[in-house]
């Protein structure tokens, strides 16, 4: 996968990848929903991470957690640009929630 941000018009982050990528990154994201935070966690349960940089030698990554009750780390980032993190956070979901419908509607055909 990789990440592009962007500003101008509208500012935020915008995760690529192939298919599979977002079907895998879905997955994993809904199974790790189900399953729920682990009772005694400190720190939110990840979920999924994925690498987004084209270098090898210098990764940087993007993680899926799931919330907890200790509602920690608090959000370190400024008020204007959280709705895009919240908005990258969310498309896939949508992508694959998209896919899954789609494939129930031409299955029923």
């Amino acid at each position: 996968m990789r990440a592009h941000m962007y500003q101008g018009r509208e500012r935020g982050v915008m995760l690529i990848g192939s298919a599979a990528e977002i079907r895998w990154l879905g997955e994993r994201l809904i199974a790790g929903a189900d399953a729920g935070a682990k009772p005694d966690a400190d720190w939110p349960t990840k979920l999924a991470e994925c690498d987004v940089s084209d270098n090898p030698k210098d990764p940087y990554t993007v993680s899926f957690h799931l919330d907890t009750a200790s509602r920690v780390p608090a959000t370190n980032t400024n008020r204007a640009s959280g709705i895009f993190y919240v908005f990258a956070v969310l498309t896939p979901f949508a992508i694959f929630g998209a896919y899954s419908m789609l494939k129930h509607v031409l299955i029923a055909f």
